[in-house]
């Protein structure tokens, strides 16, 4: 899976609800575009103490095609 092609709907922010048949509930997740070296759209945790994480090491927790 990527979230490229189709990318959520609404742009980038809050994924919530169910994106291309996976149930993402509500408040827990967001998405934005490409982060640093990758070039997809990414998605995180949305708590606050995840996003610290996510920023200290992107390389570890963006979500895209296999190298």
């Amino acid at each position: 899976m990527n979230f490229d092609t189709p990318t959520p709907p609404g742009g980038p922010g809050p994924l919530d609800g169910v994106f291309e048949g996976i149930a993402f509930g509500t408040g827990q997740w967001a998405w934005e575009g490409p982060y640093g070296v990758d070039s997809t759209n990414n998605i995180y945790f949305a708590a606050a103490g995840w996003q610290r994480l996510r920023e200290s090491a992107p390389e570890v927790w963006s979500v895209g095609e296999p190298n």
